[in-house]
């Protein structure tokens, strides 16, 4: 199988694409297939491209920037593209434009013609071909080859079209974006209010373009949509928006003032007037909110010339964070985002006074607040981590499995976390890849049991973490339904497969002294000492009466020394001396395992002195 070389900067379903190309395939459907192995591959913004490197030498192994979703966010919606975050409506992979120019120099196609408003080249200052000059198609990414369409057409077309230059800045600004750092390093370092649209982060660009964009598409045709099409056509007036900066954002305010229908009672107020910058921008999560103030600014600028003695109708929380750059003191569910670590780790580093904080009042409401400075720098001096209680409920597993688990080395430890009783979420994410890695997607549930079942009927904790080690090691198949599963208990196993291991490990139940009792036809006294001699326990009834012994050694045990009572009064000696003797007699009767009945095993010690029967 030809296999050429994955480029830092190329987009993934591309590479797949160019494999297929390189192979002669007619659809790069047969790449994915070869490399999911059963998996469902058809959710492609969450699929691990990584199993790529099942069909490619060691030598040209993917890097981890090598995938759409990403690893430190639990939502839907949170992707990457070369390590930098991005929400997935900004993404459009599947149908992303093509410049004939660029795949002929380059030889693969980049990874931020991908986003949803790339629509020309700055290099050769040409528009994206989106359609096929021969069928008329709209472009599949699943297609013949780079250059080539699924009904065998080349796209090498001429397009009329001249983008203009504030276009192409915006172009070349996104392409910068997206291709100056592989690895996103912005949220490690402290970052300062942007006052520029080239200070901005890709995440925070994108939503800036989505947001005029939809403004202007109002304007020009009354409607609101998302769809591709009329985003892309408002991107020229989006360009000339951010282009020389703030030039362009007086006369596109004084349009949309035009255009606003206000009534009477909503006529002062600019979060009504101007829902675009106020509602779309700002009200935001809180780290794309700090980077869009620089529009809301630029528009406070022209309200404050243009149309003097407005009211801001929002929250004085809000209105706070447009005089200042950066607060001093933050909340647990800010210092999360800043740090990585979970909020409920963070509060109960609080509680137990891990780190210093300060207790502020909302109304008669308490709430914990640390510095801004200090949750930085937990991301920066040690790895982001969770509390061994919150290790379990990340992997959704019990506590007691967890800890199993740990002790058992299954999950290793080997990154530095910020307390003792912490573990690295990465060492947690290894794992879990490692054991849901395993899994295959079946069609049917029938005959199939989740873990999480087996934990509901009081699976044993110890066949538990067997079954998860066998997961591992592939000898027993697991599989799922649907999505691929957040949590390890979601996983389906064939309850055949598992039946041996959970016999093995459930509580047998062994006979108590008065079975034993019946069992070798001893009298009362017989038996109590019998116990008493193998378990070493104290002379109470009530503790001799729970105690239980090993069954099979028993048995072998009195198989060899029938007549025991017979044998004492032959010798003219005490039962219990003539059980001494034989025990010292047989030395492997010495090391005699004695159970009760909560599995706690005790030990016969061998007694020193003199045997009393010569």
């Amino acid at each position: 199988m030809r296999t050429p070389a994955y480029q830092p900067l190329e987009s993934p379903l591309n590479y797949v694409l160019r494999l297929s190309e390189a192979n002669g395939y007619h659809t790069p459907t047969i790449i994915m297939e070869l490399a999911a192995s059963g998996e469902d591959w058809r959710a492609f913004a969450k699929w691990d491209y990584a199993h790529l490197n099942k069909l490619l030498p060691a030598c040209r192994h993917t890097p981890p920037s090598f995938v759409y979703r990403r690893s430190t966010s639990t939502r839907q919606c949170d992707l990457s593209l070369l390590g930098h975050p991005i929400l997935s409506r900004h993404l459009n992979a599947l149908h992303a434009g093509v410049c004939p120019k660029c795949v002929e120099e380059l030889g693969f196609a980049p990874a931020w013609w991908d986003l949803r408003y790339a629509v020309a080249c700055p290099t050769h200052r040409r528009v994206f071909i989106f359609r096929c000059p021969g069928c008329g198609r709209r472009l599949y990414v699943f297609r013949r080859g780079l250059l080539t369409c699924s009904c065998g057409a080349t796209l090498n077309a001429e397009i009329d079209e001249q983008p203009s230059v504030a276009l192409l800045w915006l172009m070349d600004l996104l392409k910068h974006k997206t291709e100056s750092r592989v690895l996103d390093i912005g949220s490690d370092t402290p970052r300062t209010r942007p006052l520029r649209p080239e200070e901005a982060s890709l995440a925070t660009l994108c939503t800036i373009i989505e947001s005029i964009g939809r403004a202007e598409h109002r304007m020009t045709s009354g409607t609101v949509t998302r769809s591709v099409e009329s985003q892309r056509s408002c991107l020229p007036t989006v360009a000339a928006f951010l282009y020389d900066w703030p030039n362009g954002v007086f006369p596109f305010c004084a349009r949309w003032h035009q255009h606003k229908p206000v009534r009477r009672e909503e006529y002062r107020d600019l979060r009504v007037v101007f829902p675009w910058a106020f509602q779309g921008l700002f009200a935001n999560r809180h780290e794309r909110r700090r980077d869009t103030l620089f529009v809301i600014d630029a528009v406070l600028q022209y309200v404050s010339s243009e149309l003097p003695g407005w009211a801001i109708g929002f929250r004085a929380h809000d209105l706070q964070q447009l005089s200042q750059d950066e607060r001093a003191y933050c909340g647990t569910a800010r210092a999360a985002e800043l740090s990585g670590v979970p909020r409920y780790t963070i509060t109960r580093m609080i509680r137990r006074k891990r780190i210093p904080y300060r207790v502020s009042y909302h109304g008669t409401r308490p709430a914990y607040e640390i510095k801004t400075e200090v949750a930085r720098k937990l991301r920066i001096a040690y790895e982001p981590a969770l509390l061994f209680r919150d290790g379990s409920r990340y992997l959704g597993v019990t506590h007691n499995v967890y800890r199993d688990l740990r002790h058992a080395g299954v999950i290793e430890k080997r990154r530095e976390t910020m307390m003792p009783e912490s573990i690295a979420i990465r060492d947690l994410e290894d794992f879990k890849r490692r054991v849901i890695g395993q899994a295959r997607m079946t069609a049917s549930r029938e005959g199939l049991e989740s873990l999480d079942q087996l934990r509901l009927k009081k699976c044993p904790r110890g066949a538990m973490v067997k079954i998860l080690k066998h997961i591992l090691q592939g000898s027993i198949r697991s599989s799922y339904i649907g999505r691929v599963p957040k949590r390890i208990n979601d996983l389906l196993v064939r309850p055949a497969d598992v039946a041996p291991i959970i016999a093995r490990f459930a509580p047998k139940r062994l006979p108590t002294m008065r079975e034993l009792q019946a069992r070798h036809d001893l009298s009362c006294s017989e038996a109590r000492t019998l116990v008493r001699c193998l378990s070493n326990t104290p002379d109470s009834a009530k503790k001799i009466s729970l105690a239980t012994i090993n069954v099979a050694k028993l048995d072998e045990f009195m198989s060899r020394y029938r007549g025991l009572s017979n044998y004492a009064r032959s010798h003219h000696v005490g039962y219990r001396a003539a059980l001494s003797y034989l025990l010292h007699a047989d030395a492997e009767m010495l090391q005699m395992p004695v159970v009760n009945r909560r599995g706690r095993f005790v030990y016969f010690v061998q007694r020193q002195g003199s045997c009393p029967i010569p």
